[in-house]
C-alpha cells in the first residue's frame, strides 16, 4: 500500500473548512482531505491566532502555523498545499510556494487579484514543472465531464445557442460560469457588454454580455442581483434538444423533441428528464485529479484554463465599469 500524500491548508476560512455540509456532501478542502484515503492532512497556516487554533481543533490537525515559511521549514515532504487565503493574498502565497519542494498547489480562484500577476505566476509554475490546479469545481464533476464528451463527439448535434445566469460579480462568481462554458464550448470571446450592476463589490460588477463561442455560437450571459438571491444556471440549446444545468450546477435537466399532438407536423420539447450531478463530491474528485497529476496526468482544471477564464472576466469587468461610468 502506498503511503498517504501529506497535505496542508493555507488560510483557514470558509472554503478551507467553514462551510457546513449535509450527509456525504463535501464543500471544503479540510473535509475532502479528511475523507480521502490517499491523503493525510497534517498542517494548516493562518495568521489569525484564534482562527488558527479553532480550525486546527475542529479538523484535528496536529501542526498549525502562522506563516507559510514555518510550514515549509518543518514539512519537507509536503505533497500538496491548498491555497485558501483571500484573493488579495493569492499571488504572495503562490510566490512563496513556487521555489519550495511542494510539487502541487490547489489554488482557489481567481489565481491572483491582478491579471498581470496571474499571467506571470502561471508561466512560472509551468516553467518550473509544478502542478497548479485551480478550484473551478465543475470541471471535476463526472457529470459535467460526461456532458463535455457528448458535445465533443456530436451526440447533441449542432449547438444553436447558449444562455446563462449568475450573480455576485463577473470576476468573483462569473469566472465559474465562463470557465464552465469554455470547458463545454471551447474558447470564448467577448462581443459586447449589454448591462452592468453592482450587487456586491464596487470594483467587480455583475455584467450582462454577449459572447461568441466556437463557430460564432451566440452565448448570452445575464447577471441577476446577489442581494435578492444567488443564481448559477447554464442552458444549451442544441439541434437535438435543450440541456439545463440548474440549481448552481447540482441538477442536469434534458428535454428532447417529440411530435406535437396539438399541431400535427410540428415538433415540441418533451417532458424533462433530470439527474443529479456529482458537484457535491467535486472536492473529492479534485483530490483524485491532483493525485493523478503527481503521477503525470494533467488535472482538468489548471492554471492555464483558469487564466483563460480570468482574462475574459477581466475584459468584461473593465467594460462593465465603463458602462456604469457612462451612466453616472
Amino acid at each position: 500500500m502506498s503511503p498517504r500524500l501529506e497535505a496542508a491548508i493555507i488560510g483557514c476560512g470558509q472554503v478551507a473548512g467553514g462551510y457546513a455540509s449535509a450527509g456525504s456532501d463535501v464543500f471544503t478542502h479540510a473535509a475532502a482531505y479528511r475523507g480521502h484515503p490517499d491523503y493525510e492532512l497534517t498542517a494548516c497556516v493562518e495568521s489569525n491566532a484564534q482562527r488558527r487554533a479553532t480550525f486546527a481543533q475542529r479538523w484535528e490537525i496536529e501542526h498549525a502555523y502562522a506563516t507559510v515559511e514555518e510550514l515549509l521549514d518543518r514539512h519537507p515532504h509536503l505533497a500538496v498545499a491548498s491555497l485558501c487565503t483571500p484573493t488579495a493574498n493569492h499571488a504572495e502565497g503562490l510566490r512563496v510556494l513556487l521555489p519550495s519542494r511542494v510539487p502541487a498547489v490547489f489554488c482557489e480562484k481567481p489565481i491572483a487579484a491582478s491579471l498581470d500577476d496571474a499571467e506571470t505566476l502561471v508561466a512560472a509554475y509551468e516553467a518550473a514543472g509544478k502542478i497548479l490546479a485551480v478550484n473551478h469545481t465543475r470541471r471535476f464533476d463526472p457529470a459535467v465531464r460526461g456532458l463535455q464528451r457528448r458535445i465533443a463527439c456530436g451526440d447533441l448535434g449542432t449547438i444553436r445557442a447558449v444562455a446563462g445566469t449568475y450573480t455576485g460579480g463577473v470576476v468573483n462568481n462569473g469566472t465559474h460560469w465562463i470557465d464552465l462554458a469554455s470547458m463545454l464550448l471551447g474558447e470564448l470571446a467577448l462581443d459586447h457588454v449589454v448591462h452592468a450592476r453592482i450587487d456586491r463589490d464596487p470594483g467587480d460588477p455583475t455584467v450582462d454580455a454577449v459572447l461568441k463561442g466556437h463557430g460564432d455560437t451566440p452565448v448570452h450571459l445575464v447577471g441577476a442581483d446577489a442581494r435578492d438571491y444567488s443564481m448559477f444556471e447554464l442552458r444549451l440549446i442544441t439541434e437535438k434538444g435543450v440541456l439545463d444545468l440548474e440549481e448552481r450546477g447540482f441538477v442536469l435537466r434534458e428535454r428532447h423533441p417529440e411530435p406535437d399532438a396539438r399541431f400535427p407536423g410540428f415538433w415540441r420539447l418533451g417532458e424533462p428528464v433530470s439527474e443529479e450531478t456529482r458537484l457535491n463530491e467535486s472536492f473529492r474528485f479534485a483530490l483524485d485529479a491532483i493525485r493523478d497529476a503527481l503521477g503525470g496526468q494533467p488535472p482538468p482544471s489548471t492554471g492555464r484554463t483558469a487564466l483563460a477564464a480570468q482574462r475574459l472576466c477581466e475584459a468584461m469587468r473593465r467594460e462593465g465599469l465603463r458602462y456604469l461610468g457612462t451612466r453616472t
